[in-house]
């Protein structure tokens, strides 16, 4: 079981190094910081997130854009908080 979650985390870590630092940070902070807090279905909420190109992972965590769907739209604000409480 341990090498299940140590190959998902490392996996996730993965998808978390993008193109564009400014997104690596939001992502990485909050994998590191506050991903072990969701709940399963924030987690897989997230790993849905990790599949927007990077431009509009960009808008989203810089405020310019929001995501139409209102749980996404909650856990961006949730790896902005992270993020900023860690900065």
């Amino acid at each position: 079981m341990t090498n299940d979650i140590e190959l998902k985390i490392k996996k996730l870590q993965w998808q978390c190094r993008r193109g564009m630092l400014e997104v690596d940070l939001y992502l990485m902070t909050f994998l590191e910081k506050g991903c072990a807090l969701l709940s399963e279905s924030d987690h897989h909420l997230f790993e849905d997130l990790l599949k927007e190109p990077d431009p509009v992972l960009l808008s989203w965590l810089t405020g310019q854009a929001r995501p139409e769907q209102e749980d996404m739209a909650n856990l961006v604000q949730t790896i902005i908080k992270t993020r900023r409480a860690h900065s």
